[in-house]
């Protein structure tokens, strides 16, 4: 088992489980959603062994999904180099000291090294904030490009624990752009067509589709149509979580809706630079 911090909210009904030597993730976060204290997220028996698809509540940075150059899985150009980026980026591969912390919140930081600017030559450095309300999480982003700029592309990655049948109810609500299908290499996507203010995320899983969210605007997931959790994104000088993924596997009782800043290949495409010091928070709010 590796060092984790459990915070709590202040009236004590809600727990998380903060693991900065794991990559920031979330192992757990107990709430009392619709009245039942319950694990909001489903862990893998392989968490602590797995960098990838293994539950909880993982930060992806700085970039999303896969990246493709030419013929060359995992690959990007920037400014003429060719630079090799694993899925997802790095930051689940990584420590992230802790620099603060009290009874309801942790912050966590990362900052380039050696190893990072091999993968992404920029400097940087960005400070997670989980903090507990009574009614919610909040995560605060705190992203420096230490006097330069660098592309970011990053997101969540939420495993939220439901069972097959709850899966299969599930749906998401709000002011959604439109629903882009993707190509076969998942770097890509192929059309986009209108969306419509309310959908079900298993279809969306099975369809590789993504969702582009009106900006600011909250998403409300509903079980078997009764309200179940709110996603609210607010940002600063930073790409607002434009965008929603959505993954499953197999049976296994859990469904990803990820808010995520770009799209797959964002490198390749080019995206945003942040520049100075910026700020975007990602709330999951539960409804008791």
């Amino acid at each position: 088992m590796r060092d984790t911090l459990v915070i709590r909210s202040p009236d004590g009904r809600a727990t998380a489980t903060v693991c900065p030597d794991h990559g920031a993730q979330l192992a757990s976060l107990i709430a009392p959603v619709r009245g039942i204290p319950r694990d909001v997220f489903y862990r893998r028996g392989s968490f602590w062994e797995s960098i990838v698809d293994g539950g909880g509540l993982p930060y992806l940075f700085p970039v999303v999904g896969r990246h493709r150059l030419d013929e060359h899985a995992g690959r990007y150009r920037w400014q003429g180099k060719d630079f090799d980026m694993p899925m997802h980026g790095f930051s689940l591969t990584r420590r992230w000291p802790v620099v603060d912390a009290g009874p309801h919140h942790v912050e966590v930081r990362l900052c380039s090294d050696a190893s990072t600017l091999a993968l992404f030559p920029f400097p940087f450095e960005v400070r997670l904030c989980y903090r507990l309300e009574n009614d919610g999480l909040f995560i605060r982003q705190f992203l420096d490009g230490r006097g330069g700029g660098f592309p970011l592309a990053a997101g969540f990655h939420p495993y939220f624990a439901l069972s097959p049948e709850d899966v299969e109810g599930c749906e998401i609500e709000g002011s959604f752009e439109a629903v882009g299908t993707y190509d076969g290499t998942y770097t890509g996507v192929e059309h986009w067509e209108p969306a419509v203010p309310r959908m079900g995320v298993a279809a969306l899983a099975r369809g590789s589709r993504v969702v582009r969210v009106a900006n600011s605007d909250a998403v409300h997931i509903r079980v078997h149509g009764e309200p179940w959790m709110t996603m609210m994104a607010r940002s600063d000088g930073v790409p607002a979580f434009r965008y929603l993924q959505f993954y499953r596997s197999g049976a296994d009782p859990f469904i990803c809706i990820e808010p995520w800043m770009d799209l797959p290949n964002a490198l390749n495409r080019g995206c945003p630079l942040v520049t100075g010091l910026s700020e975007a928070t990602l709330a999951l709010c539960w409804h008791g």
